[in-house]
């Protein structure tokens, strides 16, 4: 049995040294598992859909209050600050691996041409002759926001007809960027700064399969996150509409 066993080893290995260089590769790779025949299964497990996407973004409407003056614990100088919203556009791919529902989104999202209203208040005292009164400028800054996200989305299996729901839950960030004031801005008063942080976003949406590669997709998404000691949540109403390459 044994040196039945040894005699087509050194047989095998023989016939595969006398084979041309290409064609004992080909029969490597094909035993090996490796020949394209034996790939698809693979990759026919993997879908891959791109998108754009748009919408609104409709953030936190107050965005930061700064005190900077008190008088017996009262303050007497403050800065306050409110975004508004404003649209939103990007790009994102969906990934399915195996043959579950279980996919990885990935999206970069630009919000543009917004607005952020703030004012700068000072509380003047009373006088012998006045009564205490509040004076406030107020201007505009313009800002934009670019929204970045990893997220796992899982399918509700609450299909009607050939919509389907889901949730997501990830991981992002958010980079600001804000212009000049629209008018003069007191120097005392606290100027938003521009930079990154760190958000964490929970979402939900519908997707309609059109065709077999083309999809709708409705999202509402909630990036949460700290600018300075605030917390921010921002709202994101968008649609989509997917082609799935393969």
């Amino acid at each position: 049995g044994s040196g039945f066993l040894s005699r087509i080893t050194r047989e095998h290995n023989l016939f595969i040294m006398r084979l041309p260089r290409p064609a004992s590769l080909a029969l490597l790779c094909l035993f090996a598992g490796l020949w394209p025949g034996t790939v698809r299964p693979l990759t026919a497990q993997v879908r891959v859909a791109f998108y754009p996407r748009a919408g609104m973004l409709a953030p936190d409407e107050y965005f930061y209050e700064i005190y900077q003056k008190f008088v017996d614990e009262e303050p007497t100088e403050w800065t306050t600050t409110y975004l508004g919203r404003t649209g939103i556009f990007g790009l994102g791919a969906d990934i399915t691996l195996g043959e579950g529902d279980l996919r990885v989104r990935a999206e970069v999202m630009h919000a543009f041409g917004g607005w952020m209203a703030a004012s700068h208040s000072i509380l003047h005292p009373r006088t012998l002759t006045r009564p205490p009164f509040v004076e406030t400028v107020w201007v505009n800054f313009p800002y934009d926001m670019t929204l970045t996200s990893v997220h796992l989305v899982l399918p509700t299996r609450l299909r009607i007809w050939k919509i389907e729901p889901y949730v997501s839950a990830g991981i992002g960030g958010k980079f600001y960027r804000f212009g000049s004031p629209d008018r003069d801005w007191p120097e005392n008063a606290v100027h938003p700064e521009d930079g990154f942080s760190w958000s964490g976003d929970l979402g939900a949406g519908l997707n309609a399969a059109l065709t077999e590669r083309l999809i709708l997709d409705l999202q509402v998404r909630d990036a949460i996150s700290k600018y300075w000691e605030k917390t921010q949540n921002d709202f994101v109403f968008s649609l989509a509409l997917a082609w799935r390459v393969y």
